[in-house]
């Protein structure tokens, strides 16, 4: 647990907390701690309390912070992403003779459930855009280009458990709508396996390879495994019974082909007739883009916006991209490119010392992940006067993933958090008032 508090004086350790370390269930723990005093960015915070505040532990979702401190610093929080809208070829009479191209830079939020824009925003207006410009067939391709992104689209440090979860979903340059599908089941039938009824949205080619079983308890314990761009998706697990639908989330495999996907059935709802298909553009493959006439551009969200849906709901994804939006900046795309200029951010632009601290991913997901408490102090008090980093948090009793704590007692609205949670794993970092 990590906070900031006033009245700085080191002080023993209260005795709730002592009792606490030494009850039977906290044996086998580590436990590290450390509160301090606000001072000023170039001098170090005053420790109130302390505790094995220099071991390096698994941070889990704290590490967004280290990934949305490092965004808003290096990159101006009001810039905003771009998604851009082509055709090729030509037009005659309404129809284009061509393909119609999607053509990324790695806009997390595009048709997310935590944009500030309506949902089928984006699709909406490239169909105006197309109906503006005459165009009432598509005689070739939807093609959705996320090549923008280099290496691997998920940490390689990530588990199997974790890879084809809704919460760790494959990146692109392209994404839509959180790169998640729900798969909904009909666990009605006591004793018997539950049945898939449908994909929502539909992905196309997917296979749901369903090997789950039903179960008395009241929670489920379900789990989609499949590698990126892999088509099948194994559902491994149990839920509960006597459910007519119970929804499991997985992550699209292909994001930049079900952003195609997607775009192709509203122009098509629309009445525009497509002749050919949805697909993704490979990394080989490349668009000379200065032969192609540009039509739409639809601008995200805020840095700064981003930002706090990533801290605030503690959203994997967008802590990623984050990582890939200053490796676009300063490198290459790559995870690689974006974790170095993190680390030389920490060590040289804000002078943090980062002997023990490994950053494998920008979210936390990845178990190699460390960092030690006495950092994030240094950490947070060296962004304390970011504005759009502070207010990047949850506030406890109030907001995200700590709604609930804390409420009804005096941090109740007083205390700006985020939580890290794994199986193995409970932290909290941030600012009390």
């Amino acid at each position: 647990m990590l906070y900031f508090m006033a009245n700085a004086q080191l002080r023993k350790l209260p005795v709730e907390f002592e009792n606490w370390l030494s009850s039977k269930g906290m044996s086998h723990a580590t436990v590290s701690l450390e509160i301090a005093k606000l001072g000023s960015s170039d001098q170090q915070p005053e420790i109130i309390y302390k505790y094995d505040n220099e071991r390096s532990v698994q941070p889990a979702s704290v590490m967004k912070l280290v990934t949305t401190s490092a965004a808003l610093s290096l990159i101006d929080p009001q810039t905003k992403i771009p998604t851009e809208l082509y055709y090729s070829g030509t037009i005659d009479n309404g129809r284009l003779n061509g393909d119609l191209i999607v053509r990324g830079y790695g806009n997390a939020l595009l048709s997310s459930n935590r944009s500030n824009f309506p949902k089928e925003a984006f699709v909406n207006s490239i169909v105006l855009t197309l109906k503006k410009i005459g165009i009432t067939s598509i005689d070739g391709n939807i093609i959705g280009d996320g090549t923008i992104l280099r290496q691997s689209p998920i940490s390689t440090e990530w588990t199997w458990e974790d890879m084809g979860n809704h919460y760790a979903p494959s990146l692109s340059g392209l994404n839509y709508g959180d790169n998640l599908y729900e798969i909904i089941l009909n666990t009605s039938k006591k004793g018997h396996k539950p049945e898939v009824i449908k994909i929502d949205p539909v992905v196309d080619d997917l296979i749901i390879d369903n090997q789950l079983l039903p179960t008395d308890y009241s929670f489920d314990s379900a789990y989609v495994y499949g590698a990126p761009f892999q088509m099948v998706r194994t559902i491994l697990g149990a839920v509960p019974h006597k459910m007519p639908q119970f929804k499991v989330k997985g992550d699209v495999p292909d994001p930049a082909q079900f952003t195609a996907s997607r775009i192709k059935a509203a122009i098509q709802n629309a009445g525009i007739t497509i002749s050919g298909k949805a697909l993704s553009l490979q990394s080989k493959d490349k668009i000379d883009y200065s032969k192609c006439n540009l039509i739409y551009i639809h601008n995200s969200e805020s840095l700064a916006f981003i930002a706090k849906q990533t801290n605030v709901f503690s959203v994997n994804m967008f802590a990623e991209m984050l990582l890939r939006q200053i490796s676009l900046k300063f490198g290459d795309g790559s995870e690689s490119d974006g974790i170095n200029k993190i680390q030389a951010f920490l060590a040289h632009d804000l002078g943090l010392d980062i002997e023990g601290i490994r950053i494998f991913d920008g979210c936390g997901l990845a178990p190699a992940d460390r960092v030690t408490t006495k950092f994030i102090v240094d950490l947070l008090n060296k962004m304390k006067d970011n504005s759009d980093f502070v207010n990047s948090f949850a506030v406890a009793g109030k907001t995200g993933t700590v709604y609930s704590f804390l409420k009804n007692t005096r941090l109740d609205g007083k205390a700006r958090l985020k939580t890290g949670t794994t199986k193995a794993v409970i932290a909290y970092s941030g600012y009390v008032d």
